[in-house]
C-alpha cells in the first residue's frame, strides 16, 4: 500500500488533470457553440470527480493537515491546543497547528458541534 502522503499527491494531480481537461473543454464549446448548454459536462465532470474521490477516499479523510475541500466538505476540523484532549483526537495529541479532520468513532455522525 502506498504511502498516504504520496497517495493524496496523486490524488492532487488527478484533479489538477481533471480540471485542466475540463477548462478546455469548456473554452471548446464556448468557442464553437457559444448558445449551447454546458450541463452535459458539468455533469460528466461531477460523475469523473465523484470517482476520484472514491478511488482516493483513504487519503481524503486520513490526510491529517489537509484541509482542501473535497477532505473537508461535512466534516468537523479541529486546530489548536488540546492539553486536556479538547480536540479529539486522542491524549497523546496536545497541539495541532494545522487543520484536522476529526474522526467520530464507530461510524457515527456528528449532530452538533460547539467551539470555544
Amino acid at each position: 500500500q502506498k504511502a498516504p502522503l504520496k497517495r493524496h499527491a496523486e490524488y492532487s494531480e488527478a484533479v489538477k488533470t481533471l480540471n485542466t481537461q475540463f477548462s478546455e473543454w469548456v473554452r471548446s464549446s464556448l468557442s464553437s457553440s457559444p448558445s449551447k448548454s454546458l450541463e452535459p459536462g458539468f455533469r460528466d465532470y461531477s460523475k469523473h470527480l465523484a470517482k476520484l474521490r472514491t478511488e482516493f477516499s483513504d487519503v481524503l479523510l486520513s490526510a491529517p493537515g489537509e484541509a482542501e475541500d473535497e477532505a473537508a466538505a461535512g466534516q468537523c476540523m479541529v486546530l489548536g491546543q488540546g492539553d486536556m484532549g479538547q480536540l479529539g483526537l486522542g491524549d497523546d495529541v496536545s497541539e495541532i497547528a494545522r487543520p484536522s479532520p476529526l474522526r467520530v468513532p464507530g461510524g457515527l455522525r456528528a449532530l452538533r458541534v460547539a467551539c470555544g
